[in-house]
């Protein structure tokens, strides 16, 4: 029986079967991802055939080390025909296209809501400053009509009351000078400096993707941070795939890109070059 918090830990029970956890999509089984490995493939482990619903193998082959991803468990379990089998770069070109487009979105949403939140908290502040300002004038305009109304023969009220004039003739000049101090050190909307900083963020993740320090290893990291699964689906041996990617949010899109191919009548205008031919 696992009792927790019973004696210190060197790391805490959460971190602990986030680690369980990584580690057993690291192993190399079907149902797992897997870790990343060396090679150009980005989709590794993240694939998935819609039609039978397993994982797809990369593969590099040939002197251009060409990136192919393949289910053979058809052929291999059932001696059935291959499965599924597709070209593998320009399907890493439009899943990472995709990613990239999602987090420049995600970066302009961000920005909206910084703004959005900074109206939202500075407008019971505003009316708390507006408050102030009524009130000091208010005292200030109360002070002196005490000060008129008073008998000039009564000497001690009076500069009792002229003291209480003077101070709050005083705050009446004090409270603006401090709300225009407050809207300098704190403005009422973001500055063209942040406003920047924050759009800059759009720009951070491509640029960290194309640098040419990032090895394909750290590629594969960080479309596993994003994606959680990628699925497509060939309609029998045409060039178009349905791909549907499901974020890490639980958020799914889906799209229909055009593969290549191997041979003309595997495209959708096969009928229209033959046709061309034979006239």
């Amino acid at each position: 029986m696992l009792i927790q918090d019973r004696f210190p830990a060197y790391i805490s029970g959460e971190r602990c079967e986030a680690i369980q956890h990584r580690l057993a999509n690291n192993r190399a089984t079907a149902e797992a991802l897997g870790a990343p490995r060396e090679g150009p493939s980005l989709l590794g482990g993240l694939l998935v055939g819609g039609r039978c619903g397993r994982r797809l193998i990369p593969a590099s082959s040939g002197r251009a080390n060409r990136l192919r991803y393949s289910c053979s468990r058809s052929v291999s379990d059932d001696g059935a025909p291959l499965c599924l089998s597709l070209a593998g770069a320009f399907l890493d070109r439009c899943v990472v296209a995709q990613m990239l487009h999602v987090l420049q979105l995600a970066s302009l949403e961000v920005s909206i809501a910084a703004d959005h939140a900074l109206r939202t908290e500075r407008a019971p502040l505003e009316a708390q400053w507006q408050q102030r300002l009524e009130r000091s004038h208010y005292e200030a305009e109360r002070a002196a009509r005490q000060y008129a109304a008073v008998e000039p023969e009564n000497r001690l009220v009076a500069r009792a009351l002229e003291r209480r004039w003077e101070e709050a003739l005083r705050q009446e000049q004090q409270v603006p000078e401090d709300n225009a101090r407050f809207h300098r050190e704190q403005p009422p909307e973001l500055t063209r400096q942040e406003r920047d900083a924050i759009g800059r963020l759009a720009q951070d993740v491509p640029a960290l993707w194309e640098a040419s320090e990032t090895t394909t290893r750290d590629r594969q990291a960080m479309v596993r941070m994003w994606l959680a699964r990628v699925t497509i689906d060939v309609p029998g041996a045409s060039a178009h795939v349905s791909v549907t990617i499901h974020w890490a949010s639980g958020v799914r899109s889906e799209h229909r890109v055009i593969r290549p191919v191997a041979r003309y009548d595997q495209l959708s205008t096969s009928q229209v070059l033959l046709d061309r031919i034979d006239t």
